[in-house]
């Protein structure tokens, strides 16, 4: 059995504090030497527990509010905030992947900051808002496998710091603006 330390293992409490306070060019080589990260050419995979660990501290910091979080990953968590319409502007990182009863996109009007959007696999989705092309700081756009979506919005044409875009599997796509 796993122990814990305020909800994490205690490996990961241990592992944590002796690299507190130390620059990433020690900690990322000693991660990897625990198998906690693996670094792939400009990709790193996490370990679930890392992983987890650091939706902990996002989470930790307005235990009740998501709303006020920098990410939001649990399908439940983005339902209510996109409902009581209670996102903040520090939203950096929205995955709305694998949600089967998203038709529609949500306005981003109240998300100035969002880099990153992962929509993968909403095989339901059929419309992308145009309020995405707002997006200045948007660097990544996943829409891989949403199969019913058949076009973008020409202010798609907007997003500047646009550099991963995914259309993967999107087979009902007609066409995309002349920018992109």
């Amino acid at each position: 059995m796993v122990n814990y330390a305020n909800g994490l293992p205690l490996a990961l409490k241990v592992l944590g504090s002796s690299l507190h306070d130390r620059p990433i060019e020690i900690i990322i080589p000693v991660l990897c030497e625990n198998s906690l990260l693996t670094l792939y050419g400009n990709y790193i995979e996490m370990h679930d527990l890392i992983e987890e660990m650091g939706r902990q501290i996002v989470r930790d910091k307005h235990p009740k509010e998501p709303g006020k979080w920098s990410r939001l990953w649990d399908h439940e968590d983005i339902s209510l905030v996109l409902r009581k319409n209670t996102l903040r502007e520090k939203l950096q990182v929205l995955n709305l992947s694998t949600s089967h009863q998203l038709t529609y996109m949500p306005r981003f009007s109240n998300m100035p900051n969002l880099e990153k959007l992962n929509i993968e696999s909403c095989g339901n989705l059929e419309k992308v808002d145009r309020s995405i092309g707002f997006l200045q700081n948007l660097t990544s756009l996943d829409l891989s496998l949403c199969q019913k979506i058949e076009k973008l919005p020409r202010t798609i044409q907007g997003l500047v710091a646009l550099q991963d875009l995914n259309l993967e599997g999107c087979e009902n796509l007609r066409s995309l603006p002349s920018n992109i």
